[in-house]
């Protein structure tokens, strides 16, 4: 192993060099460690100390990969489990599938109005001017964290200025969630308010109806003593609501009913409860 670290840093050339050292500075580990890793002595000799060296900048890269992934993990079970609808925009697709940038950001077949940056480092240019572009159409952009410092892998205050200019918001559960509630089309909550924290949905439009599945996304607390739960499930817009009932195939009016524009369904659930609800026009079902 330690050959073959000396194998690495002895080819290393001047160009490959920066820009190793252009990316490992994306992910914070200071340039005058890279400089010392890659740029050795006349002699071309790599010695143990810059070996150790390596194995210390390898540490940090493995640490700071696992605390990106360990973010987006974590954002993506709180906006699951939040009652947060939302998908992935990928940088590499974007330019293809956004032409032309505005408020609504439509990318594909899909148009958001409200864009989460969510801790990046970096972004790409062909982003930064789609994000700057959407903003200026007064979109809604929200930077989770810091700003990011790169552009392109490169030291840049593009992306700083923008997120000077946007919502910015702590990368926890709860300042998340509270921010985007008021984008929320559907919302699970317990019979006291709270907000629950182990069920996820997928809301859906058919032709003459709308389809809404809850269900579990973890095992029950005790499975061998469950009392059940009873929650309140709010649905912008006011439905007639039925019940699709997967276990026997029997369908049946839902209790639910109207307030402040919206459809609330009330409804017991037990740890491994999963249900199915049709919404349907308003008057055409009787609770």
């Amino acid at each position: 192993m330690l050959e073959l670290a000396k194998e690495f840093i002895h080819k290393a050339k001047e160009d490959t060099a920066s820009g190793v050292i252009n990316f490992l500075a994306g992910i914070k580990i200071a340039n005058i460690l890279i400089d010392g890793i890659l740029t050795l002595e006349s002699s071309g000799e790599a010695t143990d100390a810059n070996v150790m060296s390596a194995a210390r900048v390898v540490k940090e890269i493995e640490e700071s990969i696992k605390e990106l992934d360990e973010k987006f993990l974590s954002l993506t079970e709180w906006l699951l489990t939040g009652s947060v609808d939302f998908n992935f925009i990928s940088e590499s697709l974007l330019p293809i599938q956004c032409e032309k940038a505005g408020a609504p950001l439509k990318v594909g077949k899909m148009a958001y109005d409200t864009i989460i940056v969510p801790g990046c480092e970096t972004l790409r240019s062909s982003t930064l001017e789609k994000l700057e572009e959407f903003k200026k159409a007064g979109g809604r952009l929200i930077f989770l964290g810091e700003a990011p410092e790169l552009c392109d892998a490169v030291k840049s205050s593009r992306g700083k200025n923008l997120y000077e200019i946007s919502e910015k918001c702590d990368f926890t559960r709860s300042a998340i969630i509270n921010a985007l509630e008021k984008d929320k089309v559907v919302n699970l909550r317990n019979k006291n308010g709270i907000l629950t924290d182990n069920l996820i949905y997928q809301y859906r439009q058919d032709n003459d109806c709308n389809w809404l599945f809850v269900c579990h996304s973890e095992e029950p607390f005790n499975s061998h003593i469950d009392k059940g739960r009873d929650i309140r499930i709010t649905v912008k817009g006011e439905y007639g609501v039925l019940i699709y009932d997967t276990q026997n195939g029997n369908v049946y009016p839902a209790e639910f009913n109207h307030k402040n524009g919206n459809t609330i369904i009330s409804q017991h659930l037990y740890g491994y409860d999963s249900v199915l609800y049709k919404l349907v026009e308003k008057g055409s079902v009787i609770s």
